[in-house]
């Protein structure tokens, strides 16, 4: 006589957090006026280093067109992300969350959240356009760009987000630099 059933398995939740398919937090980077492939190649490695090195709860990295996707155990990791790249790159970030499900035994709902970080090519010196006027950049003040007009020299002080879709860059400061000698 036989005797057939189906065997369902469940992992323990702290199981279930050292699986790859499980996270918390996707961190999205993205590369932005990255022309020269080697500067970018150069970057990805540097940071794909930088974020593995310095966080253990990374359970998946994929790479993807322009950047990479970690995917953390934990969501408590944003912060430090953040800080980490605040003191090393001039980026832009965006932070999501949605609901994934309820925890019926805690009564709490279950949240997954996404950080985007826009790492942007650009640094002191660089000519750029915004709406028709020219300007280089002074210096960087968080996300605010201080910039200085190419015309008449008079300063201003913009939010790289409300000015990046009339942003356009027109010579990197090495460019500049080759032109000179």
């Amino acid at each position: 006589m036989k005797i057939e059933f189906q065997m369902n398995q469940k992992m323990c939740n702290n199981c279930k957090k050292v699986s790859e398919e499980y996270y918390e937090l996707k961190l999205q980077i993205r590369f932005i006026y990255f022309e020269d492939i080697n500067i970018l190649d150069k970057k990805k490695e540097e940071i794909e280093k930088l974020v593995e090195k310095r966080f253990n709860t990374i359970n998946k990295m994929e790479e993807v067109e322009n950047g990479f996707d970690f995917y953390f155990r934990e969501h408590g990791e944003m912060n430090k992300i953040n800080n980490l790249l605040n003191k090393r790159y001039f980026y832009e970030e965006i932070r999501t969350k949605k609901i994934v499900g309820h925890d019926f035994l805690t009564s709490k709902d279950i949240w997954r959240y996404t950080q985007l970080i826009r790492i942007i090519n650009l640094n002191v010196r660089d000519e750029i356009s915004v709406k028709g006027k020219d300007y280089y950049i002074k210096a960087f003040n968080h996300n605010d760009l201080v910039l200085r007009s190419l015309d008449n020299g008079s300063k201003k002080v913009v939010t790289y987000s409300i000015v990046k879709d009339y942003l356009k860059l027109i010579r990197k400061k090495e460019d500049i630099d080759k032109e000179a000698k």
